[in-house]
């Protein structure tokens, strides 16, 4: 399994190097949880290990930045590797891109939905919505649950009577039917009556150097109702960090009520033992931070 090899690679380069050529493994997996430390491989060691032998690899835990995707195909020699979405409430796998689906299509999207399962996209009344149109993720099918247990109310507010089942994500849908997954509806940031994705974020800001992962969430702001905070891990801490430089990297580049307001450089973010992370509680940890006027100014991006 790739997360035992990356283990092995934190405390024995030699035994990790010898593992990949001698053992010729072809598929690893890639769950969420480590996808920092392969960041790093890339970074640092890639040009040392024999990696040709990989072939193959599935992507899943939570959402992947296209960043990370383009260096797992290209830097991996994953040319198979496959991105799907799903969740335990379908078995979970329900959308999946297929080996021989086009570079940008594995890199940008989760695929299409599976055989004999249904999706669709709807608005806030229920109604689908026009392709390329954001909207609330549903589907149906054979790898729906039933019922939670002893649960009726939650159940009946997740599956509607013909079956539909209600992701609670906010989806994407194309003329070629491709699924992008563009943040959770509880995750939407509305900032000034802006709508702002966070994985929108979190990706344009994978790309300024030095950072090896980024999460993003919205908190609460008396002028523009919610502000936008950016949680970040550093690919080298001796590098350290330019705010001033990032400011201006964004302020180039993207929209102005997309730039966050916060940033705060941290060593992990809060996840749960299936390696999806917490946002509540680093947005509940950082209103409490700002509480202090010097962390205000401390954190502050924006001018």
């Amino acid at each position: 399994m790739f997360v035992e090899l990356l283990n092995e690679l934190e405390r024995n380069r030699k035994l990790h190097e010898g593992k990949v050529q001698e053992k010729k493994i072809h598929a690893p997996k890639v769950d969420k949880k480590v996808v920092g430390a392969i960041k790093g491989l890339f970074e640092k060691d890639s040009e040392i290990y024999d990696l040709t032998s990989l072939k193959r690899g599935v992507v899943a835990g939570s959402l992947c930045p296209r960043v990370l995707m383009e260096r797992l195909i290209k830097n991996m020699n994953l040319n198979e590797l496959i991105n799907g979405y799903g969740m335990t409430e379908t078995s979970p796998a329900n959308h999946a891109i297929a080996p021989q689906d086009p570079f940008e299509k594995k890199v940008t999207t989760v695929g299409k939905v599976l055989p004999h399962v249904e999706g669709k996209i709807i608005d806030d009344k229920g109604h689908a919505v026009p392709l390329n149109t954001p909207g609330e993720l549903c589907v149906r099918g054979y790898v729906t649950m039933l019922k939670y247990w002893n649960d009726p109310e939650a159940t009946k507010k997740t599956i509607d009577p013909t079956g539909w089942l209600k992701t609670g994500d906010i989806g994407v849908l194309d003329e070629e039917g491709f699924l992008s997954i563009v943040g959770r509806i509880k995750d939407l940031i509305i900032r000034g009556g802006e709508n702002v994705y966070p994985k929108e974020v979190e990706d344009f800001l994978m790309e300024y150097d030095n950072v090896m992962d980024v999460q993003v969430f919205g908190i609460p702001d008396d002028k523009f109702g919610e502000e936008i905070c950016a949680y970040i891990r550093l690919k080298d801490k001796q590098k350290g960090f330019d705010k001033e430089h990032l400011r201006e990297f964004c302020k180039k580049k993207f929209a102005h009520y997309k730039i966050p307001k916060y940033v705060r450089v941290v060593e992990g973010f809060p996840m749960t033992v299936t390696g999806k992370t917490q946002k509540f509680k680093m947005k509940e940890e950082m209103i409490s931070l700002l509480k202090d006027p010097t962390k205000v100014e401390e954190f502050k991006l924006k001018k």
